[in-house]
């Protein structure tokens, strides 16, 4: 790479005063080429007023005489003589005009385009030149035709170097002959040897002047140029920690912090690249972790759904506390896939940002109680406490979306029960500074088995848990965590966590307070529970109307249709849409109507949006409930929006559904038509 940057060094400052030069001569040679043509034209025109005058001064009568004379007789021939006095004292007064002569078309010209002389200035071997012949010189011919003098271009021959002037012999308007002047050349080729030295002199000023130049200035451009170039070729060849070292404020100073800056550049991508590599690699990693592991918590559920279900199959070979275990199992089950199903449903509602939450005022009392409750048979078969505290005063209520505060912390307090084996679990609550906003802080705290620092900055991430070893142990999706800390900040506030191995965590949620002039401050969550009357035994519903299930899943229809049955109501079927708006409008018109359509969504012929249009548009006003597996929160609209009165999703309760049949009842002595107002 040296010797061609070396190589180069000297090529450039050639190459430079061979263009210099090129230049030099590019401008030089015009004006000599202009210098050549003006000198040729001056000299053409001298000659061309010699011969005019020369011509002017010859009697055209005198000139057709010297014929009539014989050879003998021209010597002293008065016409021969004076016109050759003429021509001679034309010569005279040009010392470079050498034979002057007229010329006079041959008899025969027409035909040979030959062509006689006439009188000559000189005696060719002590004779006159009269009456010789030769083939007259395009020259010649165009005088004779045109009338008009010419002059030659510069020509030569063994004499020397010629120009020549014609000009016509005129009679009148006739062209009797021309006149010839021969004009050496030796004027003419001094002058051009003079513009020549002149133009080899301003070519070697020229080169002088470009060596200098490129002496002086282009040599240390060049070396500037050859060490910009060696730093490139070190970029190029992958060498990213020397920088070009070139400086100055000219283009190539610039260029050179360009490059460098471009170099910085690329090692900051090339390090970017590296980490997003790394980070591409294990994100890849963790998801196939994590697809690995969905179908473990997936699969393992439904092993247990399947396989106790075909042990029930055969009711003779089991006893009835096995019949209610794989049962219990069973349900336990379907209630874990579920689980499982709404945690890819909710993250990926919140990774869409279609995750909607329904502010009210929320009772913090009963709503930590009614979590322990339910979550203390758990921690008792664990052996595990369970205990709520407050630490401060608080808000007896507030504003926030209480089904997603409630998922937030069951989330919590079960991730702490799955990873506690001794010790327990304490909910405290209290109030915060948050930059110097006041908020609520709800700190669920065990004695579980802790994580280092390692383990708590993945903890949040989706799709992860402590570790794999984690996962193994105590199963788990690796989207709770995420998922809690997402809606905790959809809330207003957030979810921080602290922890220490085999020392326990501590996880914080923080939602903000809204305070107003009815609030009440409350130190314990028993204040509420005391003032609020004891809990009613739930009754068994029964139920005594009417009911149109509209569903394509024969399954469903079965479950559901036994559902209701066993509970009093009457229950007719139909498979798709269209089916259901026909058996809806006949039971109508047939004065026996129902008091209630469930109506899936999703079917062939007729879907339930198309279903419930139409019923809507031709009068049918009896109440209609979506029962869909659709669960969003734009699904219930769409429903509704469609014409439905109330919206129930797929998976439900037996008894949810049942009490939302009942809010529709109708005693049975009113057939007539009209919705029951039972918010949807």
């Amino acid at each position: 790479m040296r010797q061609s940057l070396r190589s180069l060094s000297v090529k450039i400052p050639l190459l430079g005063i061979t263009l210099l030069l090129v230049c030099a001569v590019s401008i030089a040679y015009p004006i000599y080429v202009r210098a050549h043509y003006e000198l040729e034209s001056t000299m053409s025109h001298e000659l061309l007023g010699i011969a005019r005058s020369c011509a002017a001064l010859i009697d055209p009568d005198q000139h057709e005489d010297v014929f009539a004379i014989s050879v003998e007789e021209f010597e002293g021939a008065e016409s021969f003589e004076r016109i050759r006095d003429t021509l001679r004292t034309i010569q005279s007064a040009n010392d470079l005009a050498k034979p002057i002569y007229t010329l006079r078309p041959a008899l025969d010209y027409e035909e040979s385009g030959e062509v006689e002389f006439v009188v000559m200035t000189d005696l060719i071997a002590g004779r006159p030149y009269v009456g010789n012949r030769m083939v007259a010189s395009p020259y010649v011919r165009q005088v004779l035709a045109s009338a008009t003098p010419v002059c030659t271009p510069l020509y030569a021959d063994s004499e020397g170097t010629w120009l020549s002037a014609i000009a016509p012999l005129l009679d009148g308007d006739h062209v009797v002959g021309v006149v010839s002047i021969d004009y050496t050349g030796t004027k003419f080729e001094s002058a051009l040897a003079r513009m020549r030295t002149a133009f080899l002199w301003v070519a070697a000023t020229a080169t002088f002047l470009s060596g200098l130049v490129m002496v002086v200035f282009v040599r240390p451009l060049v070396r500037r140029i050859s060490r910009l170039t060696e730093g490139t070729m070190r970029v190029a060849a992958g060498d990213l920690d020397s920088p070009i070292g070139v400086r100055g404020d000219d283009e190539i100073g610039r260029l050179a912090v360009s490059f460098d800056a471009m170099i910085e550049n690329i090692r900051s991508a090339r390090g970017a690249a590296a980490d997003a590599i790394k980070d591409a690699e294990r994100a890849a990693q963790v998801k196939a972790s994590f697809l690995a592991n969905m179908s473990h918590e997936l699969r393992t559920p439904m092993t247990a759904i399947l396989g106790f279900a075909d042990l029930i199959a055969d009711p003779s070979s089991l006893s009835e506390a096995e019949f209610r275990e794989y049962i219990t199992t069973i349900q336990k089950s379907g209630r874990h896939l579920l689980v499982v199903i709404n945690d890819i449903l909710d993250f990926s509602k919140i990774e869409a940002g279609k995750m909607d939450i329904d502010p009210r005022g929320v009772a913090i009392g009963p709503l930590l109680l009614e979590i322990v409750e339910l979550l203390r048979l758990r921690a008792e078969e664990k052996g595990l406490t369970l205990t709520v505290e407050f630490t401060t005063p608080v808000p007896d209520s507030v504003v926030t979306d209480d089904v997603r505060l409630r998922q937030v912390l069951m989330n919590l307090i079960g991730n702490s029960l799955k990873f506690t084996e001794k010790g327990g679990i304490s909910i405290r609550v209290g109030t915060v500074l948050v930059e110097n906003r006041q908020m609520l802080e709800l700190r669920v705290q065990d004695t579980g088995i802790g994580m280092d620092e390692e383990q708590l900055g993945r903890l949040f991430r989706e799709f992860e848990q402590a570790d794999n070893s984690t996962t193994r142990e105590y199963g788990g999706t690796g989207l709770g965590l995420a998922i809690s800390k997402r809606l905790a900040q959809i809330l207003g506030g957030d979810l921080t966590a602290e922890s220490e191995p085999d020392a326990g965590s501590t996880f914080r949620v923080t939602l903000p307070i809204s305070e107003s002039v009815h609030t009440r401050w409350i130190s314990s969550p028993e204040q509420p529970k005391l003032a609020s009357a004891a809990p009613k035994k739930k009754s068994r519903v029964v139920l005594d109307n009417r009911v149109l299930f509209v569903e394509d899943g024969p399954a469903n229809r079965r479950l559901v249709t036994t559902l209701l049955t066993k509970a009093g109501a009457t229950v007719v079927e139909a498979e798709n849409g269209r089916l259901g708006v026909d058996a809806a409008l006949e039971a109508e018109r047939e004065g026996n109507p129902f008091d209630l359509i469930l109506l899936d969504m999703q079917m062939p012929v007729l879907d339930g949006y198309g279903a419930a249009r139409e019923l809507r548009a031709r009068g049918y006003d009896r109440p209609i409930v979506a029962l869909t597996a659709n669960a969003m929160a734009s699904d219930k609209q769409k429903c509704l929006d469609a014409g439905c009165d109330g919206f129930q999703p797929k998976p439900f309760d037996r008894d949810v559904l049942l009490a939302v049949v009942q809010s529709y009842s109708q005693p049975r002595a009113d057939q007539g038509g009209g919705r029951p107002d039972v918010p949807a």
